[in-house]
């Protein structure tokens, strides 16, 4: 599944299908509608922790999806909301840059997702968008003391509960993350 990055957006608003949803799609496709994004939230279970990821940033504001990883998912839904309206507002969430504006001055950084993720982790924005997933970017998040997932001295609860999206699925380290798919 490669990234769309033309306009306009395949999703269901904008190429509807006769296809009755089932009640939490159309939650989606409403909230879309009705919000300009959907903040979808995926519990924490004995496999993964928990993540959030936007549904309709592409569709209504032409702007990647985000998605953060690793934090309980209230607070992880609270933040993509609040990275949605950053965006709405006009800021912008590029590849490699930081934002002290997202999580109450904790800088995160910015990376895009690589494609093969998808269909594993953000089933609501693949079904929204009808398999044309636009890009997602990903918010990473620092340890206590600063150090990104990538830093070698980072604290192991870090690394651990975010993946590196921004690496193939198969150059990814095995970790939970991978698991998901070789277990489902």
């Amino acid at each position: 599944m490669q990234p769309d990055l033309s306009r306009p957006c395949s999703c269901r608003l904008c190429v509807p299908s006769a296809e009755e949803l089932p009640p939490h799609r159309q939650t989606v496709v409403d909230h879309v509608a009705e919000f300009g994004w959907h903040a979808a939230g995926v519990l924490a279970d004995d496999q993964s922790p928990g993540w959030a990821y936007t549904v309709g940033l592409w569709h209504s504001l032409g702007r990647p999806e985000v998605a953060v990883f690793g934090l309980p998912v209230e607070k992880a839904m609270d933040i993509v909301n609040v990275a949605g309206r950053l965006v709405r507002d006009g800021g912008a969430l590029d590849d490699g840059q930081h934002s002290d504006d997202i999580l109450r001055g904790v800088p995160v950084a910015v990376r895009t997702a690589h494609v093969s993720w998808y269909g594993d982790l953000f089933g609501q924005a693949v079904g929204f968008y009808q398999g044309k997933v636009p890009p997602m970017r990903q918010l990473v998040w620092p340890d206590r003391a600063g150090r990104w997932p990538w830093d070698a001295e980072v604290e192991a609860s870090c690394r651990e509960s975010q993946p590196m999206l921004w690496l193939p699925w198969d150059d990814h380290p095995r970790n939970a993350w991978t698991a998901l798919r070789e277990e489902g």
